[in-house]
């Protein structure tokens, strides 16, 4: 039997005023855990960045980057903030000097090759040799996205087809869904192959999670007021 710890977060909104408090926390449980030997990963759902903050505007979201960094983020998957408000080319070098994964399934660049950075999915493993398949969409604003050079799937369908491709070959099977509740529920319901999703951008709290069709549905609310822990 082993322990597996998940922290995560979603739809910061660079509303960093919690910031100090949950990073010191996160640095000194992590810590912890590994004395305990017990695994430990730590996710962010999407909308982090948002250009409101003059930390992120001055910097264009690579100071939020940096924040994400300095906490040993795991993986991020990007919400509709983070594709919107960063010009393209810009958005090109945004995460290249990033030490997690950046999981979105759905979104590919239109005209370019996708950036280096940016990956359908992504498989961690613990120390003991469990493995953990993290898939990722997010929200489809087709015409929006199309206009500044993205094409973004059905979420999902994106997230279906992925699952087929890891079920068998991972422990564990979550998602980073940037889609709202309403699909996080739909999703649940079509995907019951799915372990978590975790969820984003309706900005909702399950203080337990919610389990529909088998599936943990998680949401930490907004901006930081929350860190969950699964």
């Amino acid at each position: 039997m082993e322990t597996i710890h998940i922290f995560h977060t979603n739809d910061v909104h660079s509303h960093f005023q919690f910031w100090p408090r949950m990073d010191g926390f996160l640095e000194e449980r992590r810590k912890l855990l590994a004395s305990l030997g017990e695994a430990s990963f730590l996710f962010d759902v999407g909308d982090f960045i948002d250009r409101s903050n003059l930390y992120t505007e001055a910097t264009l979201g690579k100071g939020n980057v940096s924040l994400l960094t300095n906490a040993k983020y795991d993986v991020v998957t990007l919400g509709n903030n983070e594709i919107l408000s960063i010009v393209h080319e810009e958005f090109y070098d945004l995460y290249t000097e990033a030490t997690f994964d950046v999981v979105v399934g759905n979104m590919n660049a239109l005209d370019h090759n996708n950036p280096s950075w940016l990956k359908p999915y992504t498989i961690l493993t613990t120390a003991s040799g469990t493995t953990i398949g993290v898939v990722a969409a997010t929200a489809q604003y087709e015409q929006f996205y199309r206009e500044i050079g993205w094409k973004v799937d059905e979420p999902r369908t994106s997230i279906r087809n992925f699952v087929k491709q890891l079920r068998e070959k991972v422990d564990i099977l979550v998602c980073l869904s940037h889609l709202g509740i309403t699909e996080d529920e739909l999703l649940a319901t079509e995907c019951p192959e799915l372990d978590v999703i975790f969820g984003a951008h309706t900005h909702h709290l399950f203080e337990n999670g919610k389990v529909v069709n088998g599936v943990l549905l998680t949401g930490g609310g907004k901006f930081g007021q929350y860190l969950g822990h699964l």
